[in-house]
């Protein structure tokens, strides 16, 4: 069970058009990204399905921080009172957004990360260039780079990161403008991790995400204060939130890009 936004895109052309070419009122709809009730609902009639030769079934919700509130709530009542012979796989990236009910009625599995030696290894084996600076942006995980490599080149993420490098007003609204049509979840993400590098170099001396830009980030955190990067890291998550439904792409990036200024100004 997932979002329907995760859904394939061959399905969605299966149902782009009906018998007049023209789209149906589901292939227009823009896809949900969250696990909604009705598909919680919706296992009530898989869970009375008999199994094969007495076998488990087995319902994988993913990402499970996608339920909604109130998918989360129907969750949560089958889970204080699960169907017998019916196993339950929440696979999750984010655990601290899942209700803590949720969370106390299940148990946890972590998965380690890769070695980077292992995921580097496996990366210049798909052909990946830089292979290295890529590994570092995605936080050492070798699938999210090639997920990001599926979406394009690196483009977008260059002109944030030399805006971040050189930060100015001008220079905000110019790179909002060239980013507008950029995923505003992915700019947050990418901004959350240059103030992390930022904070990290200025109170560790190390870098995680952006070793490329080491120059750069050691004269900002000269400049930046300790409080005011803390604040703009709280803002930076608080933005997180909303990336996904803003009224206007534009003016979003350019008030977190003019936010991020004022830090060194």
């Amino acid at each position: 069970m997932r979002p329907e936004a995760l859904e394939t895109a061959v399905a969605d052309d299966g149902e782009a058009a009906d018998e007049d070419g023209k789209k149906s009122a589901k292939a227009a709809k823009t896809p949900s990204k969250d696990i909604r009730i009705d598909q919680i609902r919706a296992l009530a009639d898989f869970m009375n399905i008999s199994t094969h030769r007495r076998g488990l079934r087995v319902v994988l919700l993913y990402p499970a921080e996608a339920l909604n509130a109130p998918a989360a709530n129907a969750l949560l009542k089958t889970l204080e009172e699960p169907p017998l012979g019916t196993v339950f796989l929440l696979v999750t990236h984010n655990p601290d957004r899942l209700l803590p009910t949720i969370l106390s009625r299940c148990r946890k599995f972590a998965l380690r990360m890769p070695a980077q030696e292992e995921a580097l290894s496996w990366l210049q084996q798909q052909g990946v260039a830089d292979a290295d600076a890529w590994l570092a942006e995605q936080g050492g995980a070798p699938l999210a780079v090639q997920a990001r490599l599926a979406q394009g080149g690196r483009e977008m993420l260059d002109a944030l990161l030399q805006q971040l490098a050189h930060p100015s007003a001008d220079g905000a609204l110019k790179t909002a403008e060239q980013l507008q049509k950029t995923p505003l979840v992915d700019q947050v993400t990418w901004l959350q991790r240059w103030l992390y590098d930022l904070f990290s170099l200025k109170l560790t001396g190390t870098i995680r995400y952006y070793p490329r830009y080491r120059k750069q980030l050691a004269a900002l955190a000269s400049r930046a204060d300790t409080g005011a990067l803390l604040r703009l890291l709280k803002s930076a998550g608080e933005r997180a939130a909303v990336a996904g439904h803003p009224l206007s792409a534009k003016l979003f990036i350019e008030d977190m890009l003019l936010d991020y200024s004022t830090l060194f100004s």
